[in-house]
């Protein structure tokens, strides 16, 4: 995925991202460019909490249907 895979603190490195937003946690993935939200927000591994460092896009929610 990276190269910085190895300073995820998780046996699987990098298993869910998240990053915060107003208070309020989102899922979101890899991207190979950065979204205007990872312009401005840093995500993050949703379990240990360790920082990543690059380019991701919010995953949409689920349809309530």
């Amino acid at each position: 995925m990276t190269d910085d895979q190895s300073t995820c603190l998780c046996p699987t490195p990098w298993p869910r991202l998240i990053t915060v937003i107003e208070e309020r946690e989102y899922n979101v993935t890899p991207a190979p460019a950065h979204s205007p939200a990872s312009a401005l927000y840093l995500a993050q591994c949703a379990a240990c909490r360790t920082p990543y460092k690059h380019a991701w896009k919010r995953v949409p929610p689920p349809d309530p249907r």
